[in-house]
């Protein structure tokens, strides 16, 4: 290929010196991003169901706690953490354990992650970037074809520092419990830092052994911090593959070892949370395409402009292919590649780089499978990839404009940048007060999203509790809320229902309809009534999550009272529920534990029998057991069903 001329002005870029300013500029700029919410709490949402219920914080250092936080969860979802994310989990228990529960903390912990992020995607950048000062500027890793132009360090800042106050990032940052979506990024952005060595000065073709032994190893702690960076995976393959071109063998031996972490963490992921990943576009390889693209260009939307984000997004296969929005952001997106085709960067760089947000997009897009919601947080991962595309596309920008006008027009796209970096820190300072508290998230959500359903299940069930808590002091008031609640759960089914979500999903918002029904039953037939009503013999799994809610109910009723009686309808419960699901071992559990209470050894031991080999409860099934073997045999209540 012939050679582009040398641009007029050319001048030796400082890429150390502009890496320190810009350090010092996200460093000054940081508060914006959680500004609303530095100092609220914990939300009720997640943070206290797999934050602050941590072995180590409950428990300390001790074997059983670490044993919980590192054994790989292969009999399935174990209580505190959805996702296998060892190291996550191990770093969010030792900061619990020495600081407390401050949630601020966490959210500062997280800012931080993400600015090392951004300086290593900085550095990342400049790798990648041409060089300037002379005619080697082939050397090292320049991907660009072309003569470099003036400042290289300027549109890697740039790029780097939007993705730094992009509105899209403060899921990841405001939520503490969204330590493991900062840190992977951080890990899997240092692993691509190491490979490329910008430090050097050097770029190498391709990584030494040690290099590529360093990256391995950020890939892996990237892995145990969240499992969804095993959409990295490929990325790190193309670069093996399209990038380095090394020799067969020794491609294939690093591939090798890229691929077995991340194969691991793949199959224990969805063993331990298979449930989530239910197919809603009946089994169509059509609807499950047709979704894709929707959620495709939804995340062109949001990255491209962040104007509308909302902290749930229901997606609904095929029926919003009608969404004008869809071929608006296609259309913008359309328009953005080929910009960047026009301008002189490489085909294969363009490709990979837009084949890397897509495999970092694309474990929320099996096949079959397609989880039902496109959140903030999972389009973080991805971000890094839109930002190169920026750096590329404003450095031959400004390499054409210099060629063509001299020194003046290329400051146009720098100053188009640096507006575009300005409006993103504004939008992040005014979103950061969203999350202030989970009232302020939700009502936002409804108010974008109002045909998605989990904004108005957790409005529902926001006013389901603040009722309860009014209910004896000020009945009219609690009346209204109680009112409010089953609106809210009622919308929800029916967004349920367009989006023909699959019967997991269902069962969290049968649970909250229970309870606020089933909250003014006192009889056991009443509600027996009511389930039947609601979960006919062919739902199973409906079925058992009604008795299974009941059984709860119950068992807060014997806590105020201590009415054996309450106890003896929640044995009846429990064995209902495991009629329909005998396959939930939790829910025999607590049935042996039930029996053991109400004096019947030898229900509690046959039931502690059945969960002898269960992952999750068999060592306390045979403590149960030794426990009963030890004992006398007592004598039965009195009370009887």
């Amino acid at each position: 290929m012939s050679e582009l001329p040398v641009p007029r002005g050319q001048r030796p870029a400082s890429p150390f010196r502009t890496g320190a300013i810009l350090a010092a500029i996200l460093i000054v700029g940081s508060p914006a991003l959680v500004a609303g919410c530095f100092g609220s709490g914990f939300y009720e949402y997640d943070d206290a169901k797999i934050l602050l219920q941590n072995p180590i914080a409950r428990q300390g250092l001790t074997g059983d706690a670490l044993e919980k936080v590192l054994r790989p969860p292969l009999g399935g979802y174990r209580g505190f953490d959805v996702q296998y994310m060892p190291l996550t989990n191990l770093g969010n228990g030792l900061q619990l354990l020495v600081l407390g529960e401050r949630a601020w903390a966490f959210r500062l912990g997280n800012l931080l992650l993400h600015l090392a992020s951004a300086m290593f995607l900085y550095g990342i950048l400049l790798a990648l970037l041409p060089k300037t000062g002379g005619p080697d500027y082939k050397s090292g890793f320049a991907l660009l074809d072309m003569r470099p132009s003036t400042r290289p360090d300027l549109a890697a800042a740039l790029a780097a520092a939007f993705f730094f106050f992009h509105p899209t990032n403060l899921e990841s940052i405001c939520w503490a419990v969204e330590r493991k979506n900062a840190q992977a990024l951080f890990f899997c952005l240092l692993a691509w830092w190491i490979l490329l060595d910008p430090l050097s000065g050097r770029a190498r073709a391709r990584p030494s052994r040690g290099r590529f032994a360093l990256a391995w190893l950020a890939f892996v702690f990237a892995l145990g911090s969240k499992p969804t960076a095993i959409g990295w995976a490929p990325f790190f393959l193309l670069l093996e593959w399209c990038w380095y071109r090394g020799t067969l063998g020794s491609s294939a031996l690093r591939s090798l070892a890229l691929a077995l972490p991340a194969a691991l963490a793949a199959h224990i992921g969805l063993e331990a949370g298979a449930s989530v990943l239910q197919p809603i576009t009946g089994g169509s390889y059509a609807g499950w395409l047709a979704t894709c693209v929707y959620q495709w260009a939804r995340y062109a939307d949001l990255a491209l402009a962040p104007l509308d984000l909302s902290f749930f997004y229901g997606v609904r296969a095929v029926s919003d292919l009608a969404d004008p929005r869809l071929y608006a952001s296609l259309a913008a997106l359309s328009g953005l590649l080929l910009l960047l085709w026009w301008l002189p960067v490489p085909r294969r760089a363009l490709g990979i780089l837009f084949a890397g947000a897509l495999l970092a997009f694309g474990p929320l897009m099996p096949p079959r499978s397609l989880p039902y919601l496109l959140q903030d947080r999972f389009l973080y991962a991805a971000l890094p990839f839109v930002a190169a595309l920026l750096a590329f596309g404003l450095e031959s920008l400004h390499y054409r404009a210099s060629l063509l006008r001299g020194r003046r027009l290329p400051l146009l796209g720098g100053a188009l940048a640096a507006t575009a970096v300005a409006a993103a820190a504004a939008l992040s300072f005014e979103r950061s007060y969203v999350y202030e508290n989970e009232d302020a998230l939700f009502l936002d959500a409804l108010e974008k999203q109002p045909q998605c359903a989990y904004p108005h299940f957790y409005c529902g069930l926001h006013a389901l509790n603040d009722g309860r808590k009014l209910l004896a002091a000020d009945p009219e008031a609690a009346r209204a809320l109680l009112l409010q609640a089953d609106r809210h759960f009622q919308q929800a089914e029916e967004a349920i229902d367009a989006a023909r979500m699959a019967a997991p999903l269902r069962t969290r918002f049968l649970h909250a309809a229970a309870e606020f029904h089933l909250g003014l039953l006192d009889t056991a037939e009443e509600k027996a009534r009511w389930v039947a009503n609601h979960a006919d013999e062919n739902r199973s799994i409906l079925k058992g999550e009604s008795f299974a809610l009941l059984a709860d109910i119950e068992r807060q009723r014997h806590a105020k009272s201590q009415d054996p009686a309450h106890l003896i309808a929640m044995r009846a419960f429990l064995m209902s529920a495991l009629d329909a699901r005998p396959d939930r071992a939790e829910w025999r559990m607590r049935l042996a534990r039930v029996f053991e209470e109400l004096k019947h050894p030898d229900e509690a031991r046959a039931e502690y029998e059945k969960l002898r080999g269960d992952s999750n409860f068999g060592a306390e099934a045979a403590e149960a057991l030794k426990r009963l073997d030890a004992a006398p045999t007592p004598e039965p209540d009195a009370a009887q069903p």
